[in-house]
């Protein structure tokens, strides 16, 4: 990948995990950090995946951290998730639990704030321009997902984009 950017691609199923709550794990991870007065915090995307023979369950909890995309089969993209709040900031985040169902040919995308709010001059990347790039990617396998994405952020944006752009891709095989 270069120093453009970080790309971690898979294909379901994984492994079963057993069953956590992420809510209560991101909790946890929110006061080892303490409530914070020096501006350092965490966000986090928390997504534990359940599989069977043909389906992948994912239950999301953001703490200030872009929610996940799910790129179906039939190119529709959905927002999974609802945002909560930043890790070390506050003494009590607000965080929840959502469950998506995924079936054969979907994929859920993650990806870091830098790539969306990555600019050229004034112009940012955008949530536009990276579901332009998944519309471009329906029906790839996940490798060639993320690629795509690395691909329309460098076209945008040819030099290089900084440390906090990157994009993990999780794809139930067909």
């Amino acid at each position: 990948m270069g120093p453009r950017s970080t790309s971690t691609t898979g294909q379901l199923p994984v492994p079963h995990f057993p069953d956590w709550c992420s809510v209560d794990l991101l909790q946890e991870d929110g006061e080892a950090l303490g409530q914070t007065t020096d501006e350092r915090f965490c966000t986090v995307c928390y997504v534990r995946v359940v599989t069977n023979a043909s389906r992948a369950r994912l239950t999301v909890s953001s703490g200030g951290h872009p929610l996940p995309l799910v790129l179906r089969a039939d190119g529709r993209i959905e927002e999974v998730g609802r945002p909560g709040t930043l890790l070390g900031i506050f003494p009590e985040p607000v965080l929840s639990d959502t469950a998506v169902d995924l079936a054969p040919g979907d994929a859920v995308v993650l990806y870091t704030s830098g790539l969306t709010e990555g600019r050229n001059g004034e112009t940012m990347f955008g949530d536009v321009r990276l579901g332009d790039a998944l519309r471009e990617a329906v029906g790839k396998d996940a490798q060639a997902i993320a690629s795509t994405i690395e691909d329309a952020v460098a076209r945008f944006r040819p030099e290089s984009p900084g440390d906090d752009t990157a994009n993990l891709v999780l794809r139930v095989a067909p």
